[in-house]
């Protein structure tokens, strides 16, 4: 962009992208700042205030207190946005998500009151500790740094034509921008305005294609019995219930305990409802032993009824019960059963993008599910990856080096992700890489560095693992060899006869 800004002459545009920004400041950190309220007092305070639109406060993160969270309102909503830090060619700088770098706070809060940028609205006045509302910036210097946003004065950019809209990791080449640049404007200032980057209105959507309307089996409310709370997420909650479950006549009634994944009232229609109606549309599609099964979905509002899995996470089983419950032999059996499970998925074409212990659904001892395709998205004949084209909060841990430099997702690299989830099984839930930040895992792997072998995981078992650590996707094996893996290495003879059992109990049931 700066590459861009300098060709152009737009030195508007070089104020705002060069790192450090030597501006004067124009706002105060005592009229926004609260260094010992939680989430809760901060929304109770907005809340007081009719929750204005734009009004924020900034507060420390109980969590890590190196951390901050601005709290904000919208269209009378409490949001949180986690502001993080880190080092940046030798100095601490603050970020948001994937958002610019800072060099403090004060700078930060001025860049979201002039764009939301990512943020779900402006930062347009502020709650002091006096619990009284201020304006953000002082009058005298409201347009002081502003930059022009009169398009009728600007150079236009020639179109690109080269890339797909959604791909907004990539960038020109230098043999896109023409060698000449377009006329420059008149010398003229134009009139200061705020600056604007804000996208354009995104068009109607069009009346959806047959094979893209909703293909989930719709339930009707009647039928479900919703129980206790099992668990809460970002989204909503996750709730046990009872499924009276009929035929395709509507006899031969059942009732079967499900899972019912419930939803804040305030998604409404945004991207995250969004989000959760594509998880569904690809759950509804996958039927496989090693997978939790979708039965369908219930409308007004909006709900996800699964099947139930008992014992819950991977990762909270083996943390809660250790080695005296869960032996080697069942590790071995659940890691076959994952691969065998996402052997399916890379068949049907479909990249999980967070398989990990928590992901994984405990049935017993002897049978675990893969869960959690909310990140997961399947890809067209014509391509054999998925490129994300929005950024947001990625398990680094997890995520092979593509994913984190290029934003690029795979069957290898769910390979890396089986890697490190194996690495979670055999070292009882501990967290890989320890205390490590995203940034310094990235580092560790770029080193040439990986995860030790856990102390109860087969020398066969982790000879696997690294090779799901292999740097180039393509020397990573598939989940097909994998699962072939665990069907002829000797290590494993013990779970193939459990799995011959099984297979002949099974279709014994079905006669």
């Amino acid at each position: 962009m700066c590459l861009l800004a300098k060709r152009y002459i737009r030195t508007d545009c070089l104020q705002i992208l060069n790192f450090p920004d030597y501006r004067s400041i124009r706002t105060r950190k005592e009229l926004w700042f609260h260094s010992h309220i939680d989430r809760k007092t901060a929304t109770m305070l907005l809340e007081a205030h009719q929750s204005k639109e734009g009004l924020f406060l900034v507060r420390k993160n109980k969590k890590d207190v190196n951390y901050h969270v601005i709290t904000v309102c919208h269209k009378h909503h409490v949001f949180n946005y986690e502001v993080k830090v880190k080092d940046f060619r030798g100095q601490l700088v603050h970020y948001i998500d994937d958002g610019p770098l800072f060099d403090g706070l004060e700078r930060l809060v001025e860049h979201y009151h002039r764009t939301k940028d990512g943020l779900i609205t402006t930062l347009t006045s502020a709650l002091s500790t006096a619990e009284t509302v201020q304006p953000l910036i002082s009058e005298d210097l409201e347009d002081y740094y502003n930059v022009p946003d009169n398009d009728e004065d600007r150079p236009k950019l020639p179109p690109r034509h080269d890339s797909p809209a959604e791909e907004i990791y990539e960038t020109a080449d230098d043999g896109d921008v023409p060698a000449t640049p377009p006329p420059l404007p008149s010398s003229q200032p134009p009139p200061k305005k705020s600056i604007s980057v804000e996208p354009k209105e995104p068009k109607e959507p069009k009346e959806p294609k047959e094979e893209e309307k909703e293909v989930w089996n719709i339930i009707d409310k009647k039928d479900i019995k919703i129980l206790e709370k099992l668990g809460e997420g970002e989204y909503g909650e996750v709730k046990k219930g009872r499924y009276t479950r009929k035929d395709a006549k509507g006899k031969n009634a059942h009732k079967i305990d499900v899972a019912i994944k419930t939803f804040h009232a305030e998604l409404g229609n945004d991207a995250a409802l969004k989000s959760i109606k594509e998880e569904a549309k690809l759950m509804s599609q996958l039927k496989h032993e090693c997978i939790v099964e979708l039965f369908g979905v219930c409308d007004s509002p909006f709900m996800l009824v699964e099947e139930y899995i008992p014992e819950g996470s991977m990762l909270d089983y083996l943390v809660k019960h250790g080695s005296k419950k869960v032996k080697v032999d069942s590790l071995k059996l659940w890691a076959a059963q994952i691969a065998n499970g996402m052997q399916y998925l890379e068949k049907k074409r479909v990249v999980h993008r967070d398989l990990a212990a928590r992901n994984i659904l405990v049935m017993t001892l002897l049978q675990v599910k893969i869960s959690d395709f909310g990140l997961s998205r399947a890809y067209s004949d014509e391509s054999s990856y998925y490129k994300a084209s929005k950024g947001g909060r990625w398990p680094i841990k997890w995520y092979a080096p593509e994913c984190v430099n290029y934003g690029k997702f795979t069957h290898a690299t769910d390979v890396w992700s089986y890697g490190v989830t194996l690495w979670e099984m055999f070292s009882y839930g501990d967290q890989p890489y320890g205390d490590k930040k995203g940034i310094e895992v990235i580092q560790f792997i770029e080193e040439g560095s990986r995860l030790d072998k856990p102390d109860a995981c087969p020398d066969v078992t982790y000879i696997e693992m690294k090779k799901c650590w292999m740097c180039k996707p393509d020397e990573r094996p598939t989940f097909h060899e994998l699962s072939n893996h665990f069907e002829t290495e000797k290590e494993y003879a013990d779970i193939r006869d459990f799995k011959r059992s099984k297979d002949s109990s099974h279709s014994k049931k079905k006669k």
